[in-house]
Parts: C-alpha cells; sequence; structure tokens
C-alpha cells in the first residue's frame, strides 16, 4: 500500500519532465521545419530555370507544392522571436492572414498554447471580422461618394438653371434690339437709296466733265502743235539767218587785213563789244533755266562763230615774234 501511494505522489514530477521534453522538441521540430524553409529559399535561385521541382522531389521526397509552403512561412515568419515556439502547422494556417497583419494576430492570441485547429478558426474569424470591416469601410465610402455626388448634381443644376435663366434673358434682349433693328434697317436702306441717286447723277456730272475735259485737251493739242509748227518754222528761219551772219563774220575774216582797221580802231571795237557782252560769263544760272532748245542753239552759234573769228586772229598774230615771221 505504502508503495502504490509513493509511486501515486511520484507521477506528477514524471509528466512534467516529459511535458519538458515534448515542449523541447516541438520548439526544434518548428525551429527546424522554418530553417528548412529557408534552405530550400535560399537553394532555389541556384537550381536552373524549370529545374527545381525534380530538385525538391529528387533530394527530399517532397512535391514542389509542399517545398513552396516551407519557403512562405519562411518568408512571413522565420528571424521573428514572436513565432519561434510556434507549432509549424499553426504558421501554415496564418499565411490565411492579410500580408502585415500576422504580428498583431500574435499579440491578440496565445498562439503558444493553441492548436493548429483553434489557430485556423481564428484566422477564419480575423478574416471574416477584416471582411466586414472592409465591407464597412466600402458601404461608408460607397456613401459618402453618394452624397457628394448628389451634392455636386444639385450644385450643377442650379448652376445649369441659372444659365438657362440668364440664356433667356439674354435671348429677350436680343429680341428687342432686333425689334429696333428693323425700323433703323428700312431707315438706313432710304438713306442708302438717297446715296445711291446722288452717286449715279455725281457719276453722270463726273462723265460730262471728263467729256469736257476731253475736248479742251484736245483743242489744246491742237494749239500747241500750231505752236510748235510755228516755232519750228521760226527756228528754221532764225538758223538761216545765223549761218548767213555767221557765214559773213568768216568770210570777213579770211578777207586780207586792209589798212583801213588801226589799232585804235580796234581797241575801240573790243571795249564796245566787251562792254555789251560783259556779263555773259556770269549767266550760267540763267542758261541752266532755259528750256528751249532753238534759243539755247542760238546762243551757242553767236558764241562759237566769235571763238571762231578769235581763233583766226589769235593765229595771225602769233605768226610775228620778234620782227620774224614764223610759219604756222
Amino acid at each position: 500500500m505504502d508503495e502504490l501511494m509513493e509511486r501515486q505522489e511520484s507521477l506528477p514530477a514524471v509528466l512534467d519532465g516529459y511535458v519538458q521534453q515534448g515542449q523541447m522538441f516541438l520548439f526544434n521540430a518548428a525551429q527546424n521545419l522554418l530553417q528548412f524553409g529557408r534552405v530550400l529559399t535560399e537553394a532555389k535561385p541556384l537550381v536552373p530555370r524549370g529545374k527545381f521541382e525534380a530538385f525538391v522531389r529528387e533530394n527530399f521526397r517532397m512535391s514542389e507544392r509542399t517545398a513552396q509552403q516551407y519557403m512562405a512561412v519562411w518568408k512571413r515568419f522565420g528571424g521573428k522571436a514572436q513565432f519561434e515556439t510556434v507549432q509549424f502547422s499553426s504558421l501554415q494556417k496564418m499565411l490565411a492572414l492579410p500580408e502585415g497583419e500576422e504580428e498583431q494576430f500574435a499579440a491578440d492570441h496565445d498562439l503558444k498554447g493553441m492548436t493548429a485547429r483553434q489557430v485556423e478558426a481564428a484566422v477564419k474569424q480575423a478574416r471574416e471580422e477584416e471582411r466586414k470591416s472592409f465591407e464597412k469601410e466600402k458601404a461608408e465610402l460607397e456613401n459618402r461618394v453618394r452624397r457628394e455626388t448628389i451634392a455636386q448634381s444639385k450644385e450643377a443644376i442650379l448652376e445649369a438653371r441659372k444659365e438657362l435663366d440668364d440664356a433667356k434673358s439674354s435671348l429677350a434682349g436680343i429680341a428687342e434690339e432686333r425689334a429696333g433693328w428693323g425700323a433703323k434697317q428700312r431707315e438706313l436702306e432710304r438713306e442708302l437709296e438717297a446715296a445711291r441717286g446722288g452717286a449715279l447723277r455725281a457719276n453722270e456730272q463726273a462723265r460730262s466733265a471728263i467729256r469736257e475735259r476731253d475736248a479742251a485737251i484736245s483743242d489744246l493739242e491742237d494749239v500747241s502743235a500750231a505752236l510748235t509748227e510755228n516755232q519750228q518754222e521760226y527756228d528754221r528761219l532764225q538758223s538761216e539767218l545765223l549761218d548767213a551772219k555767221s557765214s559773213a563774220a568768216k568770210g570777213d575774216a579770211e578777207r586780207e587785213v586792209s589798212g583801213d582797221l588801226s589799232l585804235p580802231d580796234f581797241c575801240a571795237a573790243v571795249r564796245a563789244f566787251l562792254g555789251e557782252v560783259s556779263q555773259m560769263p556770269y549767266m550760267a544760272g540763267t542758261f541752266a533755266e532755259m528750256v528751249d532748245p532753238g534759243t539755247l542753239r542760238r546762243w551757242d552759234e553767236s558764241l562759237t562763230a566769235v571763238e571762231d573769228w578769235a581763233g583766226r586772229a589769235r593765229r595771225a598774230l602769233n605768226t610775228v615774234e620778234g620782227g620774224i615771221i614764223r610759219g604756222e
């Protein structure tokens, strides 16, 4: 009897030892599976493209889908202290949580004391709450958008009505202006008709004046032609007279010098000639203003006769130098 009681008293201590051993093995198992996911994650980039399924099947006797789960658990929970003691199966269930909510989920639940089934139920509940929260926010957003849309629609309607009223007012003003335009248009048409009649009369007067001008121009042309003809005849007679005078002067110059021209007579004649024509060298402005070619030609012919006589007289005088007769 005493032996049996002693045995019963020692059972709690033994069980506690088993519990501690089991927890240690579970912790090691969870850590090992997490590290296995890390190994697969780091090895995959080194495996040739398209060969990863064969790699895990040949080396670890598992499918690629199972290997992807290990890798997903490592990427989501590996290296984080709050998940080191959580069962690997529980971590697999927590993959269903929205990205970024696993830490808040771990803070709200005792993951170490929960089974994988309990974790799965908690994950479903969290997702359901997340869905309800999302649906609530979505409904609130839709209601806010609807209210804002209605408000904007009302504002747009009020603005459109205001624009319509302004347009009606403008149309009324235009109609009133058009009513006044009719009378003004008729008045302008009468003024235009009167101006057209005045323009026709002025045009006829202008044509009559043009005809009178053309007749006057024709008469002037006839008079001008007669004057030109008379001037030409006058120029011809004057030219003949000058030619005759020039020939007479030239003949006188070519005659033998008679003893009738004395030095006093020559000097007196020269003084008389220069006294009559002394202003000619200073008449450049007068000659420049002359437009009649016949007058200029007569001046030129008279001066040429004088220059010819002076040249002949100079040559005659130059034949004697120091009492010696020079030949030309």
